[in-house]
Formats: C-alpha cells, structure tokens, sequence
C-alpha cells in the first residue's frame, strides 16, 4: 500500500498541465487610450432615496475598434477569448466600479466587476486580427475615488 501511495504521489507531483490560457495583444483603435465622457448619475443636488446613486458617476467611451492579435497556433480552430478584469481598478477603492460594454456583434456584450473574467468571443478563428467595434461604460462610486483611474484589462484566449 505505501509503494502505491509513492507511485500516486509521485505522479501528483511530477504532473503539471500546462496552462491552456495565453494572453493576447490587444489595442483600441483609433487612440490607444479610451476617452470618456463622464456625468453625474442624478445630476440634481437633490436627496436620493438610494444614497449610494448619489454618488455615482456614469462614465462612457466613444465607439472604438478593439483589435486582438491572435497567435498563429490558434488560427483555424474553434476557441474562447476572456476579458479579464484586474482585481483592483487603478484610482477606484474596493469595489467602486462596475464595467459594461456593448459590441457591434462579433465580441459579446457583457459586464463585470474588478477581478472577474467574463466571456467576450467564442467561436473559429480565421483571421490574425481578431477585433470588433465596442463601446464601455463605467458606473464609479465617487465615495471610493482615490486618483486618476486606468483600465488594463487583459484578454485571454484558450
């Protein structure tokens, strides 16, 4: 019993999967950096029964193309790319911040919070440059605001 323990043990130990996941370049385009315009959520001085609306600040980008570079070994074939969001979100304390975003139809819609990896594109790959026309709007609790705000996402594809 304890040689088969060793050998299991041994197996655990020297099996390690390799990561199917792999990060992908990407760029918006025509400007790198997303510009935004932002507004208050109630932009009237006045009380809210929901102090936390109060506070919020809706924040939308222009429509801007988001191009993935996609490594050749992926070309032909069938896989799922992730937007992943870091788990802080530079300038916004905590959990300040909620992300949406809408596509023109060849990445999919969708939203997340700092630290979440959402679905963005499933589907054959048969193009270099995988991209699509996308427009992001950011819902800040201004109570959490600590300096200027970036957003980095990564994009992961497996």
């Amino acid at each position: 019993m304890p040689l088969i323990r060793l050998l299991l043990l041994s197996f655990l130990f020297l099996y390690q999967p390799a990561s199917a996941l792999e990060v992908l370049s990407a760029r918006f385009y025509p400007q790198e950096h997303l510009q935004l315009e932002a507004q208050w959520l109630e932009p009237q001085l006045r009380s809210s029964k929901d102090r936390r609306q109060e506070n919020l600040i809706i924040a939308t980008s222009s429509l801007n193309e988001l191009r993935l570079t996609i490594p050749a070994q992926y070309l032909g074939s069938i896989h799922k790319i992730y937007l992943v969001l870091p788990k802080q979100f530079e300038g916004v304390r905590d959990q300040g911040v909620d992300i949406h975003w809408e596509t023109r139809g060849r990445f999919l819609a969708g939203s997340a919070k700092p630290g979440q990896r959402v679905l963005l594109f499933q589907g054959l790959i048969d193009t270099e440059l995988l991209w699509d026309e996308i427009v992001f709007t950011f819902t800040i609790d201004a109570r959490y605001i600590y300096g200027p705000m970036a957003f980095h996402p990564q994009y992961e594809i497996e």
